[in-house]
């Protein structure tokens, strides 16, 4: 058998114990986590931070228009949440490498479980989302002290999902450069064994030379928003929550 039979095979395996390892926090966890995000002086009800990145490929056969990103190279487009540990509670890998982020949102089972009330709490997302009362995103261009003092209690909490994207390219270099499979299929089995493979590691606590820039401060007293929202829209609570943050 080749190697690269035995890469996919060896990746298809521990795809499918995603399930395992690889989870959204609710009840007892979800309170966890949100306490620990907590911890990082920002916004209280935080339950992960939201982003994509992108894993480059080769030239697929057919459809290849679609697998060209903005910045002109082949790819797949990987959708992840993770938690204050920088362990990854989502992945969603799929989708080709002109996908826009909040596109690939849209369409995931973790936003109409969002949607249905089936998960609670806030995620944390960069400009590229809409704003919603489950997702909430930086001021563009803030214009005032008030937002200028939530995007970066912002910044300092979501800077984790591209810490959590640094550690795993940084553990797994095959996804550092082009992964040579003929298969998007393929690479996307390879991406979530890595990412398995990347919160086993976390849990057992294995070193990573990845360089992560923690800075750690004495937290504030962090801003607690109402958790049951009551049909609020997102651009509401943000207001809201930047208001109690200039208390805090």
């Amino acid at each position: 058998m080749s190697v690269s039979r035995i890469v996919t095979a060896v990746s298809y395996a521990l795809a499918r114990k995603m399930d395992q390892f690889i989870t959204f926090p609710t009840g007892e966890r979800a309170r966890k986590v949100m306490h620990k995000f907590g911890e990082k002086g920002g916004i209280r009800g935080i339950v992960g931070a939201i982003d994509c990145t992108h894993v480059q490929i080769v030239k697929p056969k057919g459809n290849q228009l679609f697998y060209i990103n903005r910045k002109g190279y082949h790819s797949m487009n990987i959708q992840a949440v993770c938690n204050a540990d920088r362990c990854f509670t989502s992945v969603l890998a799929k989708f080709p490498g002109s996908a826009h982020d909040s596109r690939i949102f849209s369409q995931s089972a973790l936003c109409a479980d969002f949607e249905a009330g089936r998960k609670t709490g806030i995620l944390l997302g960069d400009a590229g989302y809409d704003c919603k009362s489950y997702l909430l995103t930086p001021y563009d261009n803030a214009r005032s002290r008030i937002e200028g003092r939530f995007n970066k209690r912002h910044a300092r909490q979501r800077v984790l999902i591209e810490q959590a994207f640094g550690c795993l390219k940084s553990r797994f270099h095959i996804l550092h450069g082009e992964i040579r499979l003929p298969s998007p299929t393929k690479v996307c089995a390879i991406v979530v064994a890595c990412c398995v493979l990347h919160n086993m590691a976390i849990r057992r606590n294995l070193p990573n030379f990845y360089n992560v820039i923690d800075d750690h401060q004495p937290p504030e007293e962090a801003a607690r928003p109402d958790q049951g929202h009551g049909g609020r829209s997102g651009p509401v609570i943000r207001d809201e929550i930047a208001r109690l943050l200039m208390l805090a």
